[in-house]
């Protein structure tokens, strides 16, 4: 199935009046700026949108207005669109696209094969915010202050504020542009970076559960149930996952968080390119990129322990 189908694509959004809008379990910033950016474009165009979005763990209500409308769907939808999912199964509410007559993917995960009618996966791009601010450019929607902003979040999310290996010269010069329409975009920086209280206790437990695999090629992180982690936990753990990826010596880092009885989120983090972590997320559903993936591990925590030990013997 063809990956790459940009002139498909503004076609279906030309053509079309009713837009249902998707991205990933556990929506982080590049999610929801390109979901609210596409969003509001496509309001502008005249057209009829709504959202289906896990917003669980997100912190960004006070920042992207737009999201005040997540979650406020009917039916009888032309086309969903799915943002920054490189796998239907890891889509939020995918019982929902029965909604929907055609699907449209637009993402940047190397491991996504193509699970639209219409498809446009650059694996090249730092974030799926980047494809969105290209494509509302060709649609010839004005950038406003509220789309700007929602690019801007997707960028600073998945490059790390513009420092992790992924940025590249269209990011930069994205981010530049939209610098010349406002000045403001510290603010959105720093409202990102701030952590409730509740992170202190989220890294100590995180800590006291840290297992290292195969002389330290591999780091595990677990928030337990049993440590007084809860699923309904809202607070963003991404310091836990960005402070254990950086011990030396470490090639893949994982944190764990149990969603169930015998149910664990996995995110995994690999610190070169000869290491691709969306191949092992990919055998349980997951997907991503090279040097970031996740998935959702079924099956008790010892269990877990073992197959990472396993994987970690082959590092």
């Amino acid at each position: 199935m063809k990956r790459i189908d940009v002139s498909k694509a503004i076609e279906v959004i030309a053509s079309c009046e009713s837009f249902l809008l998707f991205s990933h379990e556990a929506q982080d910033g590049d999610a929801c700026g390109s979901m609210t950016a596409l969003g509001l474009a496509l309001k502008a165009l005249g057209k009829r949108v709504d959202y289906v979005a896990d917003t669980n763990k997100l912190n960004l209500n006070n920042l992207l207005e737009e999201t005040r409308f997540f979650n406020q769907y009917t039916d009888g939808y032309q086309v969903a669109i799915c943002l920054d999912c490189s796998t239907r199964e890891y889509l939020f509410g995918n019982d929902k696209l029965s909604l929907c007559e055609k699907i449209l993917v637009i993402d940047h995960h190397g491991s996504n094969m193509g699970y639209g009618d219409v498809n446009v996966i650059y694996p090249t791009a730092s974030a799926c915010a980047e494809l969105v601010y290209e494509l509302i450019k060709a649609l010839n929607c004005e950038i406003t202050h509220q789309i700007a902003h929602s690019i801007y979040v997707g960028l600073i999310t998945d490059t790390g504020n513009f420092a992790y290996s992924n940025t590249t010269e269209l990011s930069l010069k994205i981010a530049s542009e939209l610098y010349e329409l406002f000045d403001d975009y510290y603010l959105t920086a720093e409202f990102i970076k701030m952590k409730d209280a509740e992170i202190i206790d989220i890294l100590k437990i995180g800590f006291d559960n840290c297992r290292m695999f195969n002389g330290g090629k591999l780091i595990s992180a677990a928030l337990l149930f049993r440590d007084g982690y809860s699923a309904d936990n809202v607070t963003d753990a991404d310091i836990l996952t960005n402070t254990i990826k950086y011990i030396n010596g470490v090639v893949v880092s994982v944190t764990i968080r149990q969603t169930g009885q015998d149910s664990f989120k996995l995110s995994m983090r690999s610190a070169d390119f000869d290491h691709d972590v969306s191949l092992f997320c990919s055998k349980y559903g997951g997907g991503g990129h090279i040097k970031a993936a996740g998935c959702t591990f079924k099956g008790t925590y010892e269990s877990l322990m073992e197959v990472l030990e396993d994987y970690a013997n082959r590092l």
